[in-house]
């Protein structure tokens, strides 16, 4: 799967490592916003997400810093915004190039990269020298790779709590001699003498929401559209905006926030300068019903490869018109063509349009299909099997008894056919229908 990019956040006093973020994404603005959130909340909640127990006085990072050193990347000026209206932090970027000017973080990320290096190194799943690739000619060890991303982000976790343990170089002026020079314990001697400039956050679903990427939607009838997804709004107080065909395309001031990993929900910001904060949850439209549970990424791709199915389709259906229209244009110039002269003037012509609809009425139904009868759908009786001959000395010993035999038989069919067709005139005939066959009870 390649290399993960890490992104690190290092209090500057301390040197203490306070939040990271490991994923297969470039550094954008989510990555940012997740090791951000990672910093200001509370640790032992964040590695229990991922499977580590422990104790907040290993790792007591938390809170709403008071200012914020960033690249020039990753942080934009809106997401600028959103962060000082809502907390009142002051963000600052460093210079294009220059990794000088936020020397520690930098060299927390070194630190991370030896601690875990080391670790692999033992067991062999890296080269010595700690690089991926040698020069051309030596084996590649890509090859050999068996970390997956949640057992490197453990592994980042651990040499987090070691590294937060390691000696300071400078000590600060008012640290006193019985507090170790340590970034833990410089971090929990000035926490606990109140000189700290964190504010802790109460709600973390604001917190969340306001590191996120914030939209500017269109508003039409159908409701708020982001890249290609329609939501409206929960709050009856803001469905009016949708209920008339004139709505503004874009309500000043509207901010619209998407969660990249689901896409279910999204959360409008009617006022951006308001604080404290105020979102109105919104739920996906019925033509958007279909994006259900999808994340950022899968919904995009879903709305590029379904507008390009519909462009094919429609030059399909455009080729298919075009047969059919010349087709059509050939009946009517085969019609013209077919049309005998007739000298005769319109109103002789049009006398006799409606004799001509009749027989066209009358030939109409004599040439459809009809109801099959009884008859048609009853199977053919079975072939009588011939009898046997007998012969000629037992024939004439019993011919007496077999012309007496038959006689009475005669006589019996007609007393039953004569009994039965009284039964019929006096009790009537009942037909049924059944599958196109006609039952006679």
């Amino acid at each position: 799967m390649g290399r993960p990019y890490l992104y690190v956040v290092t209090d500057v006093f301390t040197g203490m490592i306070v939040g990271f973020d490991l994923s297969f994404e470039a550094p954008q603005l989510k990555t940012a916003g997740d090791a951000l959130f990672c910093a200001i909340e509370e640790k032992t909640s964040f590695c229990k997400r991922h499977g580590i127990d422990i104790v907040r006085r290993w790792w007591p990072a938390q809170g709403v810093p008071a200012k914020i050193v960033a690249d020039n990347a990753e942080l934009t000026t809106d997401q600028v915004l959103h962060l000082n209206r809502a907390y009142g932090i002051d963000v600052c970027f460093t210079s294009t190039g220059r990794g000088d000017q936020k020397g520690t973080v930098e060299n927390s990320i070194g630190l991370i990269q030896y601690r875990v290096r080391h670790n692999l190194i033992r067991h062999g799943l890296v080269l010595k020298d700690g690089r991926i690739l040698r020069k051309a000619g030596d084996k590649d060890s890509r090859g050999d790779a068996v970390l997956t991303l949640d057992d490197y982000r453990l592994m980042v976790i651990r040499a987090i709590l070691i590294l937060n343990r390691r000696k300071r170089i400078n000590t600060p002026y008012d640290l006193p001699g019985n507090v170790p020079n340590r970034c833990l314990s410089i971090w929990k001697y000035y926490e606990s003498r109140g000189k700290s400039f964190l504010r802790h956050e109460t709600d973390p679903r604001i917190l969340r929401l306001t590191l996120l990427k914030h939209y500017t939607p269109t508003c039409s009838a159908k409701g708020l559209c982001v890249e290609g997804i329609r939501y409206l709004p929960e709050d009856s107080e803001y469905l009016k905006y949708f209920r008339r065909y004139n709505s503004p395309q874009y309500l000043e001031g509207w901010q619209l926030v998407l969660d990249p990993s689901d896409v279910t929900h999204a959360w409008l910001q009617p006022d951006e300068a308001r604080k404290p904060c105020k979102y109105v949850i919104c739920s996906l439209a019925p033509s958007s019903a279909h994006l259900t549970g999808m994340t950022l990424r899968a919904a995009q791709e879903y709305i590029k490869t379904a507008v390009k199915t519909e462009a094919e389709e429609q030059l399909r259906d455009e080729a298919f018109k075009s047969e059919q229209m010349s087709l059509m244009d050939d009946i009517v110039n085969d019609a013209k063509s077919k049309k005998p002269a007739d000298p005769r003037s319109v109103r002789k012509k049009v006398e006799g349009i409606r004799e001509n609809r009749s027989n066209e009425i009358e030939n109409r139904e004599s040439g459809s299909p009809r109801v099959p009868t009884s008859s048609d759908s009853m199977p053919a009786p079975p072939e009588k099997v011939p009898e046997p001959k007998e012969t000629a000395a037992s024939a004439s010993s019993n011919s007496a008894e077999t012309v007496s035999g038959l006689s009475e038989k005669k006589t019996h069919e007609k007393t039953s056919n004569h009994d039965r067709s009284a039964e019929n005139r006096n009790l009537g005939l009942d037909m049924h229908f059944s599958g196109g066959n006609i039952d006679l009870e």
